[in-house]
């Protein structure tokens, strides 16, 4: 990797970091008011909602976004017909939505998200426009300029949300927020002069709908394994169970946002260039380093969740039964994140189809797992998670080695991280046995407790990871 691509590449989730720092955190304040403010039976219905909601954007952008990364074509020209295709596809599947929401909802065992889902389909074609509009600066490496749109949209959305369930509006609080952020992302987009005017070109169109047809039944099955397990429990365990668990997975999932998403943001367009100037062999070294940054920063943060997951009654003593659950899903987030990040090279150099096929292996032993497990409740439906991952880790690491694409030094990626998280959670276990830990309802504790974990974590790392140090070191420089 060049000096200027690798600078490109750290400034790039610099930025990508602190605009997934502003937009997550404000969902992780979301969460919070969600947790005081709503019942379970009402965070599961919004929970459901939303799903149905990100269900739908998969399938009106299908893909098409990573098209304008890899195109050859001008770019500007060809994302504003890739915007023109996910516009006109927004609208219709938010109006099909709309006409059959009672169905939708009924069939998946929620009832009461019909008119909530009603409303929450109209922020389709707003996401649309501001996807592409994110796509054409992730293909300039341009991470900078989210900020405003991105973030912006984001924090005013939490605060709507925020703000409208205090006032008592209940799960409707969510889909506020949720329209709010929607409308004003690609508004705030043009503010800040990201401008990808709508355009039509047949062979622009023929091209994208040619990647959209292998990449996008990926990205649904996708969204398909991310709320796969709400369904199942929400048909068989009702609508509080999916509250309850659906807590636990929003806490789990911010660092797979905050690592795995940004880095996976930064890595996609970076692994084009990488292939397209100097083949797998220029890339194999720079997706091992991508995933030895990744498992070393989410693995902390992970380590952090499950030592803490007692301490959820911080929030209010209702979630206490997502405590188990939050513990066995940081298990699962870690390796989830790893799998994108494989997603990610294998889509980057021209081989989506090995992508779909990982993709329907997880979605195909997750569904079995979840079915089979959901007997034991919301914690069996965790463990469902867990074992499908580690099927897909495995599907998709034999995947790249197979294609060339895993550069030598993979096990220093697992066993340096592990020796850090081991070392953290015997501390964690000591000072447990010492009775010096503090109440699990003491905010104050809590914090402390959390710093302390970091701080072992990352400091047993910095002594066993040396490379690890020397490349973190170097991008600062950079």
């Amino acid at each position: 990797m060049s000096r200027g691509l690798a600078g490109a590449a750290s400034r790039g989730a610099l930025w990508l970091g602190l605009v997934n720092l502003l937009s997550k955190g404000s969902q992780v304040v979301v969460t919070l008011a969600l947790g005081v403010f709503l019942t379970a039976g009402e965070l599961g219905t919004v929970t459901v909602t939303v799903a149905l909601v990100n269900l739908a954007l998969v399938l009106q952008s299908a893909g098409v976004y990573d098209v304008v990364s890899r195109t050859s074509e001008e770019p500007r020209r060809f994302a504003g017909t890739v915007a023109s295709l996910s516009v006109t596809a927004g609208a219709a599947i938010a109006l099909v939505t709309a006409a059959a929401a009672p169905r939708i909802a009924e069939a998946v065992g929620a009832p009461g998200a019909t008119d909530l889902l009603r409303v929450a389909v109209l922020s389709l074609p707003f996401t649309a426009l501001a996807g592409v509009q994110m796509a054409y600066l992730h293909r300039n490496l341009d991470f900078r300029r989210r900020l405003v749109p991105d973030a912006g949209s984001a924090l005013a959305g939490a605060a709507v949300t925020v703000a409208t369930a205090a006032l008592g509006l209940g799960e409707w609080s969510l889909v506020a927020g949720l329209v709010t952020t929607a409308v004003l992302a690609p508004l705030l987009g043009l503010v800040v002069g990201i401008r990808v005017p709508l355009r039509w070109s047949t062979s622009h169109a023929r091209s994208t709908v040619r990647w959209a047809a292998v990449t996008g039944p990926g990205a649904v099955l996708g969204l398909v394994l991310l709320n796969l397990d709400y369904v199942v429990i929400s048909r068989a365990l009702g609508e509080a169970a999916t509250g309850v668990y659906s807590f636990a997975f929003r806490i789990a999932f911010v660092p797979y946002v905050m690592g795995a998403v940004v880095l996976g943001g930064v890595a996609f367009p970076l692994y084009a260039r990488l292939m397209a100037s100097g083949g797998e062999e220029a890339m194999a070294p720079a997706v091992v380093r991508f995933l030895h940054v990744l498992v070393a920063t989410t693995g902390g943060a992970y380590t952090a969740v499950a030592l803490l997951a007692d301490r959820i009654v911080v929030i209010d003593p209702r979630w206490a039964g997502s405590a188990p659950v939050l513990r066995v899903l940081a298990l699962y987030g870690v390796l989830l994140g790893a799998v994108l990040m494989g997603h990610e090279a294998l889509r980057a150099s021209g081989r989506p189809g090995l992508y779909l096929r990982a993709q329907v292996v997880h979605v195909v032993v997750l569904l079995v797992a979840a079915i089979g497990l959901v007997r034991f409740g919301i914690i069996g439906v965790a463990w469902a998670q867990v074992g499908a991952v580690v099927v897909a880790t495995a599907v998709v690491g034999g995947m790249l080695r197979s294609a060339g694409l895993l550069g030598p030094g993979l096990g220093r990626v697992v066993l340096a991280p592990l020796l850090a998280a081991a070392a953290a959670s015997a501390l964690h276990a000591a000072a447990g046995w010492a009775g010096l830990l503090p109440p699990a309802d003491s905010l104050l504790g809590g914090a402390v407790t959390g710093v302390v974990v970091l701080v072992a974590y990352c400091g047993v790392l910095a002594l066993v990871d040396r490379p690890l140090v020397r490349d973190l070191r170097a991008a600062a420089a950079r």
